[in-house]
């Protein structure tokens, strides 16, 4: 299947961006100017997983070992009036899948970004608006689709054995693996990258590194 028809098997409209022109520059941060301008695709590759070095090399040691290694295309798309950058990786089976990276400009205003950890607020604003499976959304969401807990309903906490250890009004989920398991941070237990892994039917795990959980699950969704 051509890569913009099963695009478009999940997307609405999509176009692959080759073009560099005052459109494209102002729709783009201007460190993506330079990588769209690239035309070895190694190289560009190289460029862009830079910005994830310096941002999180730290924070996302495996993931970052893994699209090193697997990242095999990385290409620019348009939709919904936005350009996104699409990963094509390698997976542990041998096909190549492909992942989306958010752009950081269609997040920049957002009212969740006071109290949001620092690291976090790095990622969506320089490097990408969440970065996620292309057909299902899951993985590091967009700013736009972080579950808000105040405003979902929660049956498992009817169930829970122990006491609620977060409040659900400042508590958001920033990773969702698509089958009911979430990555959250309560605003007002947040240091340290203090986090909660969030089951929609078993027991919250409390208390977990934020990144270290995001290294795992992201590492294991390329596997």
């Amino acid at each position: 299947m051509e890569k913009l028809e099963y695009l478009n098997k999940y997307r609405k409209d999509v176009t692959i961006v080759t073009e560099i022109n005052e459109q494209v520059k102002a729709a783009i941060p201007g460190a993506w100017i330079d990588i769209l301008g690239t035309e070895d695709m190694q190289e560009r590759i190289r460029k862009m997983l830079s910005i994830w070095r310096d941002a999180l090399y730290t924070e996302l040691p495996n993931t970052f070992s893994y699209l090193e290694q697997n990242v095999k295309t990385l290409d620019f798309i348009s939709y919904n009036d936005s350009i996104v950058v699409l990963y094509g990786i390698q997976m542990g089976t041998g096909q190549i899948d492909y992942f989306e990276g958010g752009n950081p400009l269609d997040c920049e205003s957002s009212d969740l970004f006071g109290g949001m950890p620092e690291k976090l607020k790095k990622f969506y604003l320089s490097v990408h608006n969440g970065f996620y499976y292309y057909p299902s959304g899951s993985g590091i969401v967009s700013i736009g689709r972080v579950t808000c807990f105040g405003e979902s309903e929660w049956g498992i906490i009817d169930d829970l054995e122990e006491p609620l250890q977060i409040n659900l009004d400042t508590t958001y989920g920033f990773y969702n693996n698509g089958g009911g398991v979430y990555i959250a941070i309560d605003y007002q237990n947040c240091g340290d990258d203090n986090a909660v892994i969030w089951y929609a039917d078993d027991e919250p795990m409390y208390n977990v590194n934020f990144w270290t959980e995001i290294d795992d699950w992201l590492k294991t969704s390329f596997e």
